[in-house]
């Protein structure tokens, strides 16, 4: 026998406490109000209450979740003193507790520090609770697994698992556990050539550790859209405590004819010593197997050796011509700019590498993915469009476990709007690599153009659970729960994606996608200070892309949620001239929606 625990506690006490002085009494007051009213709802039974914990007991496993849900719902919608912002941190654990057996006070223990993990309006499940609710009908809640955490105490990590309150925050950052994941920033190599052209091979082995490092669970890996856009000459304690990291690793790269020179060195944040200095002085065809080196090493450092996974185990399939992979590397740094201009590069680079290896399959993936840009974006023809689905598939049959290959090949079916063979080609390319972000966030645009709103609000979630830095997926989760009525939801995805993009704009002001994306979620967040904001983000945008088709499109957006009629239409107008006439973007952006019933919209949308 045993029984569902519930510890709760309201989060960072002592500072509301400063905060409202005698007023906090008051939150006490109600707090213990709550707790009661719970105990007459759900016949449950109370074991211990304090000033800002409780700790209750459930017979039945579904009846303390559902408590767990009240008892946020309340605390959420309560009007506090002050206007303070009261909420709390739920742990549930299934066990036996003090009444039935006292010497089971380990379990009570275990659901003390479940609640210590978990942030303010966050409720966090043991695996043994998840396992008592199977069975329950509990269909309308949203339950999923966090991964495995060290908790203090314990002698092996404890699965855990977040239960989604309806209508309050949904992303948190990893649970606050006694020791958690390490997390590693890779920061470019800087080139020591005279040459700032070669700067690619720099950018391509920090992002190809990246790859590899961010396919192993056991490490917390920031993604290459942060760490790249960063000033390097600040400070390595500066660097940890912008990019939230407990580890950094910087190096050199030099080449000489056919000879190359690495060096790297992985420093603690803390401590600011080093934990990791290696040099490579080899021919400049091992410069692959040095990665590899490389990514061992690492994972030997930042994980127990019973959790190492080897680079062999965990890298794609690479080309064995150096020169293909050098041309590759080039193609991947154009590629990540996202400009017109830097794709038609990309593409040739992509081809390079092709004509000296014909069976490098993740150069047919970059390959792919350009031609599924310029679809996109630029001009949607036929041959744009033929030649992604042609590589990507190309990719697929030269590599069928290549999860980048099945990603560029869904996102190519998308376009075609070949829709069921696209799905089956995300799901494949997650199956193979669940850590890939691309998949999930190309899987979510893709159900955004569908109209399927809830569908691709759970995929831009998942991608956003991937990549803790990247704003995209939580703006456009915004946008879908907006649309979809969830208004609560929407305000909390938006407001944290634009957090985020503020911070990525303060390590690379010239960012034009988290400018305009950003502006967009200030606007649709509403308030005057907000708008007057986003406006002057957008005009920043244009100063540096004025005629980038994506940003015409979204300033089109960012104007109709202002009112603002005649600059939207005029900058839907240019969007279009410029390329970008996908018309299921038109027709499902609920942006546009005070456009609809205009003369002039409804004339575009004919146009496409």
């Amino acid at each position: 026998m045993g029984s569902a625990l519930l510890y709760a506690k309201i989060d960072n006490s002592t500072s509301l406490s400063s905060r409202l002085g005698t007023a906090y009494e008051s939150v006490l007051k109600k707090h213990h109000e709550i707790i009661h009213s719970l105990l007459i709802a759900y016949q449950n039974r109370i074991i211990e209450l304090k000033e800002d914990t409780s700790f209750i007991t459930f017979d039945n496993p579904e009846q303390a979740i559902r408590a767990a849900l009240g008892f946020q719902q309340f605390i959420s919608h309560h009007r506090w003193p002050n206007q303070e912002k009261v909420s709390i941190g739920i742990g549930l654990h299934w066990g036996l507790n003090k009444e039935s057996d006292s010497n089971i006070s380990n379990d009570v223990e275990v659901a003390m520090k479940i609640c210590s993990a978990a942030y303010g309006e966050q409720i966090l499940l043991s695996e043994p609770l998840v396992e008592k609710l199977k069975g329950k009908k509990i269909d309308d809640l949203n339950i999923y697994a966090l991964g495995e955490y060290p908790v203090n105490g314990l002698d092996h990590n404890m699965k855990l698992y977040q239960l989604d309150v309806p209508g309050l925050k949904k992303n948190f950052p990893l649970p606050k556990t006694e020791s958690s994941l390490p997390t590693i920033a890779v920061l470019p190599f800087h080139n020591l050539n005279s040459d700032s052209r070669d700067d690619y091979l720099g950018l391509g082995i920090a992002e190809e550790i990246i790859n590899s490092l961010g396919k192993n669970p056991g490490i917390q890996v920031i993604a290459r859209a942060t760490t790249f856009g960063v000033n390097p000459m600040l400070k390595i304690k500066d660097l940890g405590r912008i990019l939230n990291a407990s580890v950094i690793l910087d190096g050199t790269v030099e080449k000489e004819k056919d000879n190359i020179h690495i060096t790297v060195e992985l420093t603690d944040i803390d401590s600011g010593n080093d934990l990791w200095v290696r040099e490579y002085k080899r021919s400049a065809n091992e410069m692959m197997v040095i990665q590899d080196e490389i990514t061992d090493a690492l994972l030997s450092k930042l994980l127990l050796e019973d959790d190492q996974a080897t680079s062999s185990e965990i890298q794609d399939l690479q080309t064995e011509n150096i020169e293909a992979y050098d041309a590759y590397l080039r193609g991947n740094k154009f590629y990540y700019q996202y400009s017109l201009q830097s794709i038609q590069f990309a593409r040739r680079m992509y081809q390079h590498a092709l004509q000296l290896d014909r069976n490098y399959a993740l150069a047919y993936c970059g390959l792919a993915n350009c031609f599924s840009y310029l679809f996109r974006h630029h001009r949607r023809t036929d041959e744009n469009l033929q030649n992604a689905e042609k590589f990507s598939k190309k990719a697929v049959a030269i590599n069928s476990s290549l999860a980048a290959a099945h990603s560029a090949h869904g996102l190519a079916l998308s376009l075609s709007e070949k829709y069921l063979e696209s799905e089956e080609a995300f799901n494949k390319a997650i199956d193979l690599d669940s850590y890939l972000f691309e998949a999930q966030y190309q899987y979510g645009r893709m159900e955004f153009n569908r109209g399927n709103l809830l569908k691709a609000a759970k995929q831009f979630e998942n991608a956003s659970s991937l990549r803790q830095d990247d704003y995209q997926s939580l703006l456009l989760s915004g946008q879908c729960h907006d649309s979809l009525g969830n208004i609560n939801e929407a305000f909390e995805t938006r407001t944290r994606g634009v957090q985020i993009a503020e911070e990525v704009l303060q390590l690379n002001p010239g960012d034009v996608r988290a400018l305009y994306m950003g502006a967009n979620g200030l606007v649709a967040i509403g308030g005057h200070g907000n708008q007057i904001k986003g406006i002057d983000w957008l005009k920043r945008a244009f100063t540096l892309e004025p005629k980038d088709p994506m940003l015409l499109y979204n300033a089109g957006c960012i104007y109709s949620l202002c009112d603002m009629t005649e600059e939207a239409l005029n900058s839907l107008e240019q969007a279009i001239q410029t390329g970008l006439t996908q018309k299921a973007w038109y027709e499902h952006d609920s942006n546009l929606d005070a456009l609809r019933t205009n003369p002039r919209f409804q004339k575009l949308l004919a146009t496409l």
